[in-house]
């Protein structure tokens, strides 16, 4: 019996390549995913078979190797000693199931406390059920019924860039591309298969979202990128399905239709709302009342009033130094570094650079200074900010584009770029990496396009 590991270089996808697990015993060879990918050729030790200890979570891969290997082990030495007959079916069932029943238990699948005895308390856990009367076979997962059971991995799994499990929006946006698959099915009466993933299936999915939906390139284009994700873990998850390899030719389109975001005036006027004028005060005050249909007392209203000017400035904050808002929430005052702030994306684990000194447009030393405090966070929660945004945005007279969190980080890296700043330095604020994803947080401001062709006109005459 013999246990090798290596990465399958017809697989390899932007630099990585699934790691796989082959056992070879009796004149068999079963081959197993690890679930695990590492930068090929350069992060994998053909020799040692393990991940370079140089490339990011090295030990922590390289433990789950191990751990699989001990647990492959284990199985083939107690099967040869109860001269129980192993095929690659019974293998594979017998390791997933014992794996899976040590990681249950609370120990994490890279932790370096798999041991023998607890190996063996699994593996006796799962002979004792086996004993039980067999239950009906189950039957074979659909396409959309397996999509299903990806999103739930998903939803577990560590992206590497951070470190931290998927964001909350990422899996709501993969549960919309299985809601639109199963529409889909329905729309043509007849099952999705993974068989039929070819030229024909591309077709018939682009014209029922082109054509029968009316939806945009754009969003065609996003739920064909997660159709091909979903396929390739397919593929890893397990090899013996009929996938029509002609998906890798699905092409994911993408057209540039400009984004929101505020235009100069309209950031002005959010900043120039004054939350202390007797005026907005009293317009604030009988709007809540009458939402509420009710008389406010003097405490309730305060408060509300605190968490309006509170989203206000978390909002600022955002269009000054193109946070997002779980960043901006989560700003600590160790992340000021004299005139920059450093520090990293919960969502991709990108440090980013950004610009901290006040000037005519971006105030942020102005709105730090605002909720100075001897906390380390420097910002109050505001759970209801895209609530209390609409509120906002009705003050400050804004009706051109809703306003959201997300308008911030697009208007920061658009009246940088039109304030002459170059892309490349932008992008280490915004903590892009490709011009490509960049590109898609700029918006365009056709008259100030018109002031700047001008001004560059009347430079060259």
């Amino acid at each position: 019996m013999e246990i090798n590991r290596y990465v399958r270089t017809d697989r390899v996808k932007d630099g990585y390549g699934p790691i796989r697990v082959a056992v070879h015993y009796h004149n068999k060879r079963l081959q197993l995913s690890t679930g695990e990918k590492t930068p090929y050729p350069e992060g994998w030790d053909e020799e040692k078979q393990r991940v370079k200890s140089r490339q990011p979570f090295a030990s922590v891969i390289n433990q789950k190797l191990d751990n699989i290997e001990k647990t492959l082990d284990f199985i083939y030495q107690v099967s040869e000693k109860n001269r129980f007959a192993l095929d690659n079916a019974s293998y594979k069932a017998l390791f997933e199931q014992v794996f899976t029943s040590i990681v249950d238990s609370g120990i994490s699948s890279t932790q370096d406390v798999f041991t023998n005895m607890m190996i063996q308390e699994a593996y006796e856990k799962h002979q004792k059920a086996s004993v039980q009367p067999e239950a009906a076979p189950k039957p074979l997962q659909t396409f959309l019924e397996l999509m299903a059971l990806w999103i739930e991995e998903e939803k577990e799994r560590i992206v590497e860039a951070s470190g931290r499990k998927m964001s909350p929006n990422t899996i709501k946006g993969l549960n919309s591309t299985l809601k639109r698959f199963r529409a889909f099915e329905a729309h043509r009466g007849q099952l999705i298969t993974f068989e039929g993933m070819d030229k024909y299936f591309y077709a018939e999915f682009r014209a029922y979202m082109l054509d029968v939906l009316e939806q945009g390139v754009n969003n065609f284009g996003k739920h064909v990128r997660r159709l091909k994700q979903f396929l390739t873990w397919s593929e890893e998850h397990d090899e013996d399905l009929p996938i029509n390899p002609k998906y890798v030719r699905f092409s994911a389109p993408a057209r540039y239709t400009g984004v929101d975001f505020l235009y100069l005036e309209e950031l002005h006027a959010i900043k120039a709302l004054d939350f202390e004028s007797k005026e907005l005060r009293t317009r604030l005050y009988y709007t809540y009342s009458n939402k509420l249909s009710e008389a406010l007392g003097q405490e309730a209203f305060e408060n509300y009033l605190q968490q309006v000017e509170l989203a206000r400035d978390l909002f600022l904050m955002c269009c000054y130094t193109a946070l997002r808002i779980s960043d901006a929430q989560s700003l600590n005052f160790s992340d000021l570094k004299g005139e920059l702030i450093i520090t990293g994306s919960q969502k991709t684990g990108n440090i980013s650079y950004i610009p901290f000194f006040d000037d005519s447009i971006f105030e942020p030393v102005a709105i730090v200074n605002k909720y100075r405090s001897s906390g380390i966070q420097i910002f109050p929660k505001c759970p209801k900010i895209n609530y209390h945004l609409k509120t906002v945005q009705k003050l400050a007279s804004v009706d051109r584009i809703v306003l959201t969190t997300k308008i911030g980080r697009k208007t920061f890296a658009t009246l940088k770029v039109y304030q002459g700043v170059p892309r490349s330095i932008v992008m280490q604020a915004t903590g892009h990496k490709t011009e490509t994803s960049f590109n898609r947080y700029l918006g365009v401001n056709e008259q100030e396009l018109v002031n700047i062709f001008k001004q560059k006109s009347a430079l060259a005459s």
